[in-house]
């Protein structure tokens, strides 16, 4: 594969950004909610899971079709929903054949989705089944902010975070894709993110069909910049750039900000990005119109979906109140509501509650952190009948009717077939990769990712069955006993996102956890390379995550690590 071209030496505007917070949604005059979207499977709703202790998922990208009409990748019921602006979903169009859809694109060919799960990029056909599949280069992570692009000579792209995009032609047997007409997901370019210093950047811009337009954009801020993207271009050649900045604090505080700048390159508006007040960020929660007009996605747990218009102000406009709502993550309710729950998952793997702090912190060396963690994500293991299914055991997650297992979709069809990866398993845990081995020749069930807190249905565990959760794999790797990401702080301590080293985690108490294998501050901006065990991967797999994509996650270490 080939990376793409990122040129551009014309050096054509500056912008300075004032660092003070924004206020809340509810009372910015620069963001006004245009509609709310109900939370289920039918078809003017959206899903999201708001279990505890998995990673936040719902709709991962919105993008508009027209002036007045969005689309948005609608990613748990596998389906693309339709809308027009200032009003709910009114269509759908279903899709198959697609693990876990990550990112989408609006082709002349037919919608474009990024599935992490079978690390491919699709073409979906007028049926919503998969009309030709691009495999994705090995080394690029399955998880994280991997975003899909247009480049200028038609063909797709992908980014991620810390990294040149990457250049992956067309899909195997579909022509040449080109962006639909009137659409602006994506600018038809590159671009090329440097931080010249703590408070200041450069974007590179190459590969437009504009010529005209500028090829270097500079960003200025009060605070220290994190990353900064490109989000989009629109008709009347206006860029559109993300920007996170960090305030200073332990974690990853900060706000996040559209730029707007002109066809000068010129910084022209600015607005600040709710991220913070929402409990999911969307992978891609931005979209812009052919006119500039700017959407966002906000979703919050058990709460409808949020379409909300942000409306630039001038450049340096101090807000007209001070600070701004907190982070709406629930975790404090969530953590009491499932207290037992967590218990419960603790008991079953081996813990009694009364196990001394020493057992559960034994020393361990930051080197072998990381062994241990590349060992479960690259164990090999072949896929045996008994673990793949059970008689009269449906592969399905309806708990209300009794139905409470279901497989992970990397394993779909993989009967006496090797696979990399210790599966996802909700409410799983292995003291060693040696355990999971002995388990998996015994026959015993293979993943599940149905994952309920309902204590009525026995908190949809299954005995007999194999594979790691988020905080099973990190407990597996720091050599402890289970604990949930609630039970983490017992063996473990919160430090700074500055002190952040391999070895550590990345927490959302009662949501989430991932491993940090790297930590990147350079010229490429701040990015965290992780190991996770998700289900939006369906097993252990790697990941990068810019600061806004973790806003609502507190970095820790664990008591026993070592150098």
């Amino acid at each position: 594969m080939r990376s793409a071209s990122l040129l551009g030496t014309s050096c054509v505007a500056s912008g300075v950004l004032l660092g003070a917070l924004a206020q809340p949604p509810e009372a910015s005059a620069a963001v006004e909610r245009l509609t709310t979207i109900e939370v289920g499977s039918a078809g003017d709703q959206l899903g999201v899971d708001a279990t505890p202790n998995t990673e936040c998922r719902g709709p991962e990208a919105i993008t508009f079709i027209s002036a007045s009409e969005y689309a948005i990748l609608d990613t748990l019921n596998a389906r693309i929903a339709r809308g027009r602006v200032g009003q709910g979903v009114s269509a759908t169009s279903s899709f198959t054949g697609v693990g876990y859809a990550r990112d989408f694109l609006l082709s002349r060919g037919g919608p474009v989705v990024f599935d992490s799960m079978s690390r491919s990029v699709v073409l979906l056909g007028q049926s919503g089944a998969v009309e030709a599949r691009l495999p994705v280069p090995p080394d690029v992570p399955l998880g994280g902010a991997a975003r899909l692009a247009f480049s200028g000579n038609r063909e797709l792209l992908l980014s991620t975070p810390g990294q040149q995009p990457v250049e992956l032609g067309a899909p195997v047997g579909a022509p040449s894709i080109e962006r639909l007409s009137g659409t602006a997901a994506m600018p038809d370019m590159t671009y090329e993110f440097r931080k010249t210093a703590e408070n200041r950047a450069v974007l590179r811009l190459s590969g437009s069909p504009m010529p005209d337009l500028p090829t270097e954009l500079r960003v200025e801020s009060s605070l220290t910049i994190a990353n900064a993207q490109v989000v989009s271009r629109d008709q009347e050649g206006r860029t559109y750039v993300l920007l996170e900045e960090l305030s200073g604090g332990m974690g990853f505080e900060g706000p996040t900000r559209l730029l707007r700048y002109g066809r000068d390159g010129v910084l022209t508006g600015t607005v600040e990005v709710p991220v913070a007040d929402y409990d999911c960020t969307p992978n891609r929660p931005i979209a812009v119109a052919p006119d500039g007009r700017v959407l966002f996605l906000g979703i919050r747990i058990s709460q409808p979906v949020e379409i909300l218009e942000l409306r630039f102000e001038a450049p340096g406009t101090a807000p007209t109140a001070p600070g701004r709502q907190g982070a709406r993550s629930g975790n404090v309710e969530l953590l009491t509501a499932d207290e037992r729950m967590m218990r419960f998952l603790e008991e079953m793997n081996g813990g009694n509650g009364v196990e001394p702090l020493s057992a559960r912190t034994k020393p361990i060396t930051r080197a072998r952190v990381l062994e241990r963690a590349r060992e479960a994500r690259d164990l090999r293991w072949t896929v045996s009948a008994a673990n793949y299914a059970r008689p009269g055991l449906p592969s399905s997650c309806r708990p209300a009717i009794g139905e409470h297992w279901k497989r992970s979709p990397v394993l779909e069809g993989r009967i006496g077939q090797e696979v990399t990866a210790g599966p996802y398993r909700w409410g799983g845990f292995h003291p060693e990769v040696a355990h999971f081995r002995q388990r998996q020749k015994e026959g015993a069930l293979a993943s599940d990712v149905c994952t309920c807190r309902n204590e009525e249905y026995g908190y949809c565990v299954i005995d007999d069955a194999i594979g790691f959760d988020c905080s099973g794999f990190v407990s597996y790797s720091w050599g402890s006993s289970y604990h949930t990401t609630s039970g983490l702080s017992r063996i473990s301590d919160e430090i700074g996102l500055a002190d952040l080293r391999p070895g550590d985690a990345v927490n959302r108490a009662g949501r989430h956890v991932r491993l940090v294998t790297e930590v990147q501050r350079g010229e490429r901006g701040i990015v965290i390379r992780v190991i996770e065990s998700a289900v939006s991967c369906g097993r252990i797999c790697d990941a990068e995550y810019t600061p806004g994509d973790l806003r609502h996650y507190r970095p820790i270490r664990f008591r026993g690590v070592q150098n």
